[in-house]
């Protein structure tokens, strides 16, 4: 049994880039840092996602991974992965928002 054996991808969100990765306690130090060397999609599903948005025309681009936070337990890392695609959703919300009204803006001064 070794870090690669025990290590699972809970969750992979390619719009979102966010990920939780599931690793025992001793292995927690090697993994974190291994996963800031990882580069390529190829190596992120080989820890055992299996990605069926890539049969839809998703690029084979190069992904860049950070660890944003350690848990010590499934249920804080589960919380604390939905509040952040609660925020990461939200600021896209307010983005597209704030897109649409700046064409409102533009068709009114120009009906104008």
């Amino acid at each position: 049994e070794g870090a690669a054996l025990d290590t699972q991808v809970r969750f992979c969100d390619a719009p979102t880039q966010l990920a939780l990765i599931r690793c025992p306690r001793q292995h927690c130090g090697r993994i974190r840092s291994t996963l800031t060397f990882l580069l390529t999609r190829k190596q992120v599903l080989s820890l055992g996602y299996t990605n069926e948005s890539s049969q839809d025309g998703e690029s084979n681009s190069d992904w860049i991974l950070s660890v944003l936070s350690v848990h010590g337990s499934a249920r804080t890392a589960k919380i604390a992965t939905l509040r952040m695609l609660r925020e990461i959703y939200k600021t896209k919300i307010l983005e597209v928002r704030d897109r649409e009204r700046e064409v409102l803006e533009k068709t009114a001064k120009a009906v104008k």
